[in-house]
């Protein structure tokens, strides 16, 4: 081996050295920082041969890669979506049970009980006056309710509206820089910083959170993303979201489509997916079931008031106001409510004393004409479904959480720096550098003793 051969092998070595040192720091430096995965430098490109005069070295280029496992990165990708929704279910069925707000006292099952119970009252002492106001009192806290907690799900309903269009905003901007990226590592051969690929990542880990994605690594680096059938970024290719509203009884719905699509995107994952199935599906069920309570008890009632005579023997009269269409419009009857003598309490015109029409109303308690079953029983299904759509959000959100926990401890364990391994081959890489120094000197010290034997 000559000695510029030598030479040459002992500058590249230190290089080399120099090189390790400085990724090696960069990663100490980026122990605690979100979203970095730590880099190595691949010396595979450097290859050697042995030539006529001896070893020497061919060398090629030198490369610094991210350590990681995309199978991991997938999987975390791929539970993302569920995180995003079951989080985002979590945090509003509690504020759907809280509308509700069963049990308590000002809560609706114990509002139509003390309704029934005012009845009962009344049918043993029909004459009363002060349990006739007590009755028109207690018919108006039964409205009053149905129209809070039908107000409380239309709000809901709307602000719901206005952050699906703040996760679409958020979604379509998240989609763009990730393009951008896409832009610089297609112009760049593939061949984009390291540090531009930890972007991407942590870019992919918040859209996957936020709806339903699927993503194909392409051959040159670039992510395709597709999602409900819908092609979203693809070389260039943008279809981004799109945010629109209609008026449906006074609901604000969310109307999401593609720019270049049709139809209602298919997203049933992530914040977007549960806050569309919310504001479009789940809200509107338990309002609907809401409006038909009030709808069938005003016609239950007004039914069997209109036959019943009060003590000036008057009938005809609704109990509540007729012809409601939904919870928000349950109203008792103003003319009842001017007037107390117009409530009626029996059958029989002219019989003071007979309170069988009350107590016929009384026993609407019992009666099965909530689609087969006691008024009870329907509203007690809707609280027991709330109840239960509660405790599966809480346990679906932590079921998940801990999924995600050991998915990041693998990824950590792949691509996480440690600080303990990288002292171990900073210490290596400079004693590396040291012999190489060493060397440069043994070699230029062999060149003057050559030199001065000539």
């Amino acid at each position: 081996m000559s000695s510029s051969d030598l030479l040459n092998i002992s500058r590249q070595a230190m290089s080399n050295s120099q090189a390790a040192i400085s990724v090696t720091a960069k990663n100490i430096a980026n122990v605690n920082t979100e979203g970095y995965k730590r880099r190595r430098i691949d010396f595979t490109g450097y290859q050697s041969n042995v030539g006529s005069l001896g070893l020497s070295m061919q060398y090629g280029e030198m490369t610094v890669a991210r350590i990681k496992e995309q199978f991991i990165d997938n999987k975390i990708y791929k539970e993302n979506q569920n995180l995003g929704k079951y989080a985002t279910d979590n945090l509003i069925y509690p504020q759907i049970e809280d509308i509700f707000g069963e049990p308590n006292d000002a809560a609706l099952n114990n509002m139509y009980n003390e309704y029934w119970t005012a009845w009962n009252k009344l049918s043993i002492d029909p004459e009363s006056e002060a349990l006739r106001t007590i009755l028109v009192n207690k018919g108006q806290n039964l409205a009053n309710t149905f129209g809070r907690i039908h107000g409380d799900l239309k709000m809901l309903q709307n602000q719901i509206s206005l952050d699906v269009q703040g996760k679409v905003n958020e979604a379509n901007s998240i989609l763009g820089k990730i393009d951008d990226i896409n832009g610089i590592i297609q112009n760049t051969y593939g061949s984009a910083g390291n540090d531009l690929l930890d972007e991407r990542d942590m870019l992919l880990e918040k859209i996957t959170k936020i709806m339903e994605v699927d993503l194909q690594f392409e051959t040159n680096g670039v992510v395709r993303i597709t999602s409900g059938g819908q092609v979203v970024l693809d070389n260039g290719y943008q279809n981004l979201l799109t945010y629109d509203t209609a008026l449906e009884d006074g609901f604000m719905t969310s109307i999401v489509k593609f720019e270049n699509g049709t139809h209602r995107p298919d997203i049933l994952k992530g914040e977007l997916g549960s806050l569309i199935e919310m504001n479009r599906e789940i809200i509107p069920d338990y309002i609907d079931k809401l409006n038909n309570m009030a709808i069938q008890i005003t016609n239950e009632v007004n039914n069997i008031h209109r036959e019943g005579y009060n003590l000036d023997g008057v009938t005809g009269v609704n109990f509540f106001k007729p012809n409601i269409t939904n919870a928000g419009n349950f109203k008792v009857n103003s003319a009842v409510e001017l007037n107390t003598e117009l409530v009626a309490t029996t059958f029989t015109a002219g019989e003071s004393g007979n309170g069988d029409m009350a107590r016929a109303m009384a026993d609407l308690k019992f009666n099965k004409f909530m689609d087969g079953s006691t008024l009870n029983n329907y509203y007690g299904n809707i609280v027991t479904d709330i109840g239960n759509n509660v405790q599966e959000a809480e346990f679906l959100l932590s079921s998940e959480e801990k999924v995600l926990i050991n998915l990041k401890n693998q990824q950590d364990s792949v691509s996480g720096v440690s600080n303990d391994e990288e002292m171990t081959n900073l210490i290596q890489y400079q004693q590396t550098y040291q012999a190489a120094a060493r060397l440069v000197n043994t070699s230029q010290e062999m060149v003057t003793v050559l030199l001065n034997m000539i």
